[in-house]
């Protein structure tokens, strides 16, 4: 099913998706010198890292007419707006809270102790536009 959410989306930035490649160099650089069987082992840790790696391509929050989409790094959510019975914030997440209570952390505006000011800024933003939106629509 085919979802456009076109009206407001987050990613994560760029250099964030460019850090979660960059860890799998290593693997690889190993997984080039040394010879089987030993090379499976680097593989096999390589295999899960390259699927979150590209996976980071894909983590947003896009807020439709009919749906918010909370695309996070290992499930997607198409959670319908009258599903939606809250979005809180704390230091370093958001948090879409269902009518039945389930939450889901928005991995697409999660912030770490490292992240510039600049995407804080980025991050809240994005959150107050949902904030209005869930506001508008009850």
């Amino acid at each position: 099913m085919a979802v456009r959410c076109r009206a407001m989306e987050f990613r994560l930035s760029t250099a964030t998706r460019v850090l979660v490649i960059a860890a799998c160099a290593p693997f690889v650089a190993i997984a080039l010198v040394v010879e089987p069987p030993d090379a499976y082992v680097p593989l096999a840790i390589l295999a899960p890292m390259l699927a979150l790696a590209a996976r980071t391509w894909f983590v947003r929050v896009a807020a439709g007419p009919d749906v918010l989409l909370v695309a996070n790094y290992t499930r997607t959510h198409r959670i319908p707006w009258d599903d939606v019975a809250d979005l809180t914030r704390d230091e370093d997440s958001v948090w879409v809270t269902r009518t039945d209570g389930r939450a889901h952390r928005i991995a697409a505006l999660t912030t770490t102790q490292q992240s510039t000011t600049s995407y804080r800024a980025r991050r809240d933003a994005a959150y107050e536009a949902l904030e209005r939106d869930l506001r508008g629509r009850t």
